[in-house]
């Protein structure tokens, strides 16, 4: 019987927990102050992070007549960018990247009026990889776009860990039961030894609609990074410890996103499983005098 590698088998089973908990992203109550007759109601499209959007119309008029403009939002006012509505009848909110959009139906926008709503970006939406490559590959493909999670073996050095003695020794079944040529049914194997496999894991994120934005871009990796601390706890809870996260500082590759690395260690153990059958030897032969 062999096991699949633990941070292997770690990497793929995250994937797998992420693919079943994704979650879209979602609008919350939109608020408008000071409103005129044209009704205000959020887009069919999923807002592509976290946001806290804010359109303040400079100027009124009637939707689908030129002469509305807005200042809009992403971060509740802090930063703004100015616009002409023109005869559009929706505002994609800061660009088509942020997935954010607003429809407004027919009558008039009045000059101060205010829509405010908060947004909650898509979770668990993330390539997994596994491997050196993965570590250092760019790419925007895949689940999640940009965001992506690596696992690799080894620290900085290329060293793992140590194999131990058994730390939680006992009998374990086999099942299903082992092929041809080994034990039947039923058979019970045995720890030998523990392996505490030492790896390190990416979370690389970004905020599409600001990848240049360094705020948006840690946030982005922290939300990250808590749907792989969630999805790690639940498949391996009581294997893993961690060691410090480390932001990786680049000269390259920051026009899309951030990086963060965690040192891992991961307890894995080595079975020994009896054949069906075995014939004893004698380990002293002893030598016919001559």
């Amino acid at each position: 019987m062999r096991t699949k590698s633990g941070l292997v088998y770690l990497a793929q089973s995250l994937a797998l927990f992420f693919a079943a908990y994704a979650v879209a992203g979602s609008y919350g109550d939109l608020t408008i102050t000071n409103p005129g007759t044209a009704a205000v109601t959020a887009g069919a499209t999923a807002p592509k992070s976290d946001y806290e959007v804010r359109i303040r119309f400079t100027a009124g008029g009637t939707v689908g007549t030129p002469g509305i403009s807005y200042a809009v939002s992403l971060d509740g006012g802090a930063t703004e960018l100015q616009k002409d509505l023109g005869t559009a009848t929706s505002i994609a909110v800061w660009s088509e990247a942020s997935g954010v959009t607003v429809n407004l139906g027919a009558g008039t926008i009045l000059t101060g009026e205010v829509v405010a709503f908060t947004t909650e970006g898509p979770r668990k939406n993330a390539r997994v990889d596994f491997g050196w490559r993965g570590m250092v590959e760019q790419t925007n493909q895949g689940p999640g776009g940009a965001n992506r999670v690596v696992f690799r073996p080894g620290d900085d050095s290329g060293r793992d860990g140590p194999i131990v003695a058994v730390q939680r020794p006992g009998m374990r079944d086999v099942t299903p039961p082992p092929t041809t040529g080994m034990a039947g049914a039923g058979i019970r194997t045995r720890s030998l030894w523990d392996w505490n496999r030492v790896g390190l894991v990416s979370v690389w994120a970004c905020d599409p609609a600001r990848p240049q934005v360094d705020a948006a871009s840690v946030e982005a990796v922290e939300r990250l990074l808590e749907d792989v601390m969630q999805g790690i706890q639940a498949l391996a809870a009581g294997l893993v410890t961690w060691g410090p996260p480390i932001w990786v500082i680049a000269t390259t590759d920051t026009q899309y996103g951030r990086e963060i690395r965690i040192p891992l260690s991961l307890r894995t153990t080595f079975f020994d499983l009896p054949f069906a059958t075995g014939t004893p030897r004698p380990v002293v032969e002893r030598k016919t005098p001559d």
